[in-house]
């Protein structure tokens, strides 16, 4: 997990690593990671999903590690809609 972070971080500019260690809250960093796929920025949304991982909680930890998993096409990717859904449904 830790080389695959490093390989999506490592590729990131400036901008998006100040998005991807900003949000304080997993609403804010759903969001972000959201934002990301809309710009087609994947490997973004992909790491911001991977942060989700370690700040918020178990439930939160395991929902982001399922939207990491399956991340990022949200045109034909049923899981990760699913995964994205859940998410925002914590959230609200």
């Amino acid at each position: 997990m830790i080389s695959e972070f490093g390989n999506l971080v490592g590729r990131l500019d400036g901008k998006s690593l100040v998005q991807l260690i900003a949000p304080t809250s997993s609403a804010a960093r759903l969001a972000l990671m959201l934002y990301a796929l809309i710009n087609g920025d994947e490997k973004l949304a992909k790491a911001q999903a991977l942060m989700g991982t370690t700040y918020y909680g178990k439930l939160f930890a395991r929902l982001f590690l399922e939207a990491y998993k399956v991340c990022c096409d949200l045109n034909s990717s049923e899981p990760f809609r699913r995964a994205v859904a859940k998410l925002f449904f914590l959230e609200v």
